[in-house]
């Protein structure tokens, strides 16, 4: 997995709209994406390894996001499968750290994850490789 920390002049890309209405940027015209909110609140033991999942079936494929929390804010993360088509996902969380799971082949799961940001908003994404 790659992580790197974006600059704004770095992020160039098409602007789409998330399901909660944050304006969302992906990090490349070939990706489609969702924000993901984190809460500020330290699980108890009891909620130790509480997560958000969401999973959706775009275009044929299989994708998971959401966040982990683990003690604190946690990871926020992207998975994403297509049997027929090469992929990848990613993820840019609040401080503008991205990271990208790398090009896939059909039939492998792509996953990207990183640190969120709590109170903040992250987003997750998946796309398609010619």
């Amino acid at each position: 997995m790659i992580a790197k920390k974006i600059t704004g002049g770095l992020l160039a890309a098409t602007l789409a709209l998330g399901a909660s209405g944050t304006l969302i940027i992906p990090a490349n015209a070939n990706e489609v994406g969702t924000s993901v909110k984190v809460s500020c609140s330290v699980p108890t033991d009891r909620d130790a390894g509480i997560s958000t999942v969401d999973v959706s079936y775009p275009h044929g494929g299989t994708w998971q996001y959401g966040t982990t929390l683990w003690g604190g804010c946690g990871d926020v993360y992207s998975n994403f499968l297509h049997n027929s088509r090469r992929h990848h996902s990613s993820v840019l969380n609040a401080d503008n750290v991205y990271a990208y799971s790398g090009v896939k082949e059909a039939g492998i799961w792509a996953s990207a994850r990183t640190y969120a940001v709590c109170g903040k908003v992250d987003q997750a994404f998946y796309g398609f490789d010619a």
